[in-house]
C-alpha cells in the first residue's frame, strides 16, 4: 500500500510540475494589450500583424499621393510664374494707354490716336486745298 501511495504521490508531483510549465487556456487572448502574463493566439497575432502591415502600406500610399500632389502643385506654380513673367514682358513691350493723345505735339514718346491723326491729316489737306484755291483766285484776279 505504501508503494502504491508513493507511486500516486510521485504521479501527482509530476502532474503538478507538468501543469506549472503550462499556461491556463484562459490566458490565451484574441486581442493586443499590455498583459505580461497573457498570450495572443496565433490567429490574433497574425491578424494584428496583417493590420499593422496594411496600415503601413496605407500610410505609404498616402505619402506617395501627397508627394505626387505636391509635385503637381509645384508644376502648376512654375507654370503660373512663367505665365506671369510672360505677361510682364508683354506689358513692358506695350505703350501705356496714357501715352495715346488726341492732338498734335512735340513728344517723342506719346502717340496720336488713329482718329486724331486722320482728322489732323484731313484738316491739313483741306487747308492746303483752301490755300491753293485762294492762290488760284488771286492769280486769276491779278491777270484780269
Amino acid at each position: 500500500a505504501q508503494l502504491s501511495a508513493n507511486s500516486a504521490a510521485s504521479a501527482a508531483s509530476n502532474a503538478n510540475s507538468n501543469a506549472n510549465d503550462r499556461l491556463p487556456k484562459t490566458d490565451v487572448v484574441q486581442s493586443t494589450g499590455q498583459s505580461t502574463t497573457q498570450v495572443m493566439s496565433q490567429k490574433a497575432a497574425t491578424t494584428a500583424i496583417a493590420d499593422a502591415k496594411k496600415a503601413g502600406t496605407d500610410a505609404q500610399n498616402a505619402a506617395n499621393s501627397a508627394a505626387s500632389a505636391a509635385s503637381a502643385a509645384q508644376l502648376s506654380a512654375n507654370s503660373a510664374a512663367s505665365a506671369a513673367s510672360n505677361a510682364n514682358s508683354n506689358a513692358n513691350d506695350r505703350l501705356p494707354k496714357t501715352d495715346v493723345v488726341q492732338s498734335t505735339g512735340q513728344s517723342t514718346t506719346q502717340v496720336m490716336s488713329q482718329k486724331a491723326a486722320t482728322t489732323a491729316i484731313a484738316d491739313a489737306k483741306k487747308a492746303g486745298t483752301d490755300a491753293q484755291n485762294a492762290a488760284n483766285s488771286a492769280a486769276s484776279a491779278a491777270s484780269a
